[in-house]
């Protein structure tokens, strides 16, 4: 069998203006033709010759005088050799879909990250971001992105009283379903995206991830709330240990997202280095942990202002790690605000100014263990969400 030869014109061979294509559908080089011509095999003309003109006119996807040029569809990028097109996901990936090779050329980022679903083009070494997302890794919400903005028009300073969850959105509550099918409450947790809550790993780790259920907008620990949502699955961090209190962070996924309202709103998370928070940051903590050590639960969420404690000074105080952050209500650690029993897994959350001038509220700890409850020189110890970030968004894309 011989392929097809077209003379144009008698000055100009056309014998490019044909695609030969292996039985798997792959399209193949004239060069590769001969290893594949035992094998069965098509050809797809390229274009045709108009003789009235001398020139080749070309079929679909294909351009050049000599239809010599593949056009790429939009998810596609074209290899050096112009003749093939491979999936842009494809680039860069170790392996050579492209015949020449190219699609593995010029490749030195494929150790940069994306975040917020942005996809890296590691081809320009460049991120493209959804609509909510902004900057180099797409770590900075954009004036569009809905987390931690509040529909208040200001804050109160609150020191261990009633809050209203409009203050705190993010705020959820963690239930259990016990052997007699009651639901009981066990932690809070922050909502970090419609369909993702995340808490302390000593709240949940050892139990059916099926027998949990979190509300959400709920101000009374007993009652009310707008939105109710199964549990399909949780993940705890892998090396959680629970005698030394370390990576104390899991994340949970809702059987079905949420809608967000003045009383649910997500909490962003802190981006290093794109937010850093110190003692001079706005920040709080919120629960329905007891008002007083081996007090009764409150009826209300209560919240109080807390003061970031530097690390130096913490670690002089407990064995602290970098994954860890300390809170208490002053420098001084007078003892006089904490959490408590029942407000492991909330948020401690903080307020700051996006490079869009927003202000808007990060989860930049969760409530791990204290040392009673407001004990005087003991403040409260946190998982410092900031050092779990690439974690989280990992199994929240999984």
């Amino acid at each position: 069998m011989k392929l097809p030869v077209l003379e144009v014109c008698q000055i100009i061979l056309c014998a490019d203006i044909y695609t030969v294509f292996s039985a798997q559908g792959k399209e193949l080089s004239k060069e590769l033709h001969n290893r594949y011509f035992s094998q069965d095999h098509r050809l797809e003309t390229r274009g045709r010759l108009f003789l009235a003109t001398c020139k080749c006119i070309c079929r679909r996807y294909w351009r050049g005088i000599y239809c010599q040029e593949r056009i790429c569809k939009p998810w596609q990028r074209g290899c050096t050799s112009k003749t093939q097109c491979v999936n842009k996901l494809k680039f860069c990936d170790r392996v050579k879909d492209c015949y020449d090779g190219s699609d593995e050329d010029n490749c030195s980022c494929t150790s940069k990250v994306c975040d917020h679903g942005g996809r890296l083009d590691k081809v320009t070494c460049t991120c493209s971001c959804t609509s909510d997302w902004t900057g180099e890794h797409c770590r900075t919400p954009s004036p569009s992105a809905d987390c931690g903005m509040r529909q208040v028009d200001k804050s109160r300073i609150i020191g261990g009283h009633t809050a209203d969850i409009e203050h705190y959105p993010w705020q959820v509550q963690l239930r259990y379903q016990s052997a007699r099918s009651t639901w009981y409450f066990v932690c809070g947790g922050t909502l970090i995206s419609p369909q993702h809550v995340v808490t302390a790993a000593h709240c949940v780790v050892d139990k059916l991830p099926t027998r949990w259920r979190v509300y959400l907008g709920r101000k009374k620990r007993q009652k009310g709330g707008e939105k109710i949502r199964d549990v399909t699955k949780v993940f705890v961090h892998e090396q959680y240990d629970v005698l030394k209190d370390t990576n104390d962070i899991a994340l949970m996924v809702l059987n079905i997202p949420v809608s967000f309202t003045g009383r649910i709103q997500m909490a962003c998370l802190p981006w290093q280095p794109v937010q850093q928070f110190s003692s001079d940051s706005a920040c709080f903590i919120s629960g329905w942990g007891s008002i007083a050590y081996g007090g009764i639960l409150p009826y209300n969420l209560q919240a109080a202002q807390v003061v970031l404690i530097p690390q130096s000074q913490c670690a002089d105080i407990i064995d602290l790690t970098d994954s860890m952050i300390c809170a208490s209500e002053s420098l001084n650690l007078l003892g006089q605000v904490d959490a408590c029993q029942g407000d492991s897994g909330g948020p401690l959350s903080c307020a700051a100014v996006d490079t869009q001038g927003y202000l808007r509220w990060y989860v930049v700890g969760i409530t791990s263990y204290g040392f009673g409850c407001g004990t005087p020189g003991l403040p409260g110890v946190y998982t410092k969400v900031s050092e779990f970030t690439v974690w989280l968004e990992e199994k929240m894309n999984s």
